[in-house]
């Protein structure tokens, strides 16, 4: 036998649900690009920010980079500074200690005592009536020196004597007054040792004649003079001025001694 099979459902709709048909008949809206723009526009302002602040930050290491590499470099000139210093300051040192040997070298070249400029002035000092017989010199030795009783020491400067005869006491006085105001003595030390009044050493004879007749010798008797002896120390010349001293020099002729004085004043190794 045969049998039939009728399907029934395949022409029948499916049936479907309320929402799903609203849905299916709700029509699409579209996004058009001007309502993207706020987007765009905070997505490219964010992203500008995050370049912005890559961008400093970049920059930053870049100048902090540059400054450590001044640094070094500064470090560098530093140190060679500093070295520098230390050398100028080493020089400066040793300049200053040739200016000081320089200086006392000329000191002492400047003060070397002038002899013909002292004899001199002992010469124009001397006075009417008085004789200068001699002119000694003694150094002083100054390892040897022992104090004075009142605990000062002795001059070590040269001291000088001078001999002779003078008319009077008085004369001798005058001499011995006026050496103590030269500025090439120490007018403290100054003073007369000896002063004796004796014959005089010196005689004078002269040839006579009596009646054409030929005669013998008188001897003339001369009157008494007086032995004196003077000493003092030589003043020390540091204590003077260099014009003071050239002053003083130039006044005795000691030309010499001024040429070189003022040439050690114009290189600057003088002081005033």
């Amino acid at each position: 036998m045969y049998g039939l099979d009728v399907n029934f459902l395949k022409d029948r709709a499916i049936a479907a649900s309320p929402g799903a048909v609203a849905k299916a008949k709700a029509p699409t809206r579209k996004v058009t690009l001007t309502e993207l723009v706020p987007l765009i526009g905070g997505v490219a302002g964010g992203l500008l920010v995050v370049a912005i602040a890559g961008g400093w930050w970049g920059y930053q290491q870049l100048q902090i980079q540059q400054i450590n590499e001044q640094l070094i470099v500064l470090d560098g000139q530093i140190t060679a500074l500093q070295q520098q210093n230390q050398r100028i300051q080493q020089l400066n040192t040793e300049i200053e200690v040739a200016r000081r040997q320089t200086n006392g070298l000329a000191q002492v070249f400047a003060r070397i005592f002038p002899w013909s400029a002292i004899i001199e002035d002992v010469r124009v000092r001397i006075p009417t009536g008085l004789q200068l017989r001699s002119f000694r010199v003694s150094e002083a030795d100054g390892a040897a020196a022992q104090p004075n009783p009142d605990g000062t020491m002795p001059s070590t400067m040269p001291s000088v004597t001078l001999d002779g005869y003078a008319d009077s006491y008085g004369a001798v006085n005058v001499f011995s007054v006026s050496l103590q105001r030269s500025a090439f003595f120490d007018g403290n030390t100054v003073r007369i040792t000896e002063a004796e009044q004796i014959a005089d050493p010196h005689t004078i004879t002269a040839a006579t004649t009596a009646d054409g007749e030929g005669g013998g010798n008188v001897t003339i008797d001369l009157p008494q003079v007086v032995r004196y002896s003077i000493t003092g120390n030589i003043r020390d010349l540091t204590t003077l001025s260099s014009d003071e001293l050239i002053t003083q020099l130039r006044n005795k002729q000691n030309l010499g001694s001024v040429i070189r004085l003022e040439t050690l004043r114009e290189r600057g190794l003088l002081d005033q």
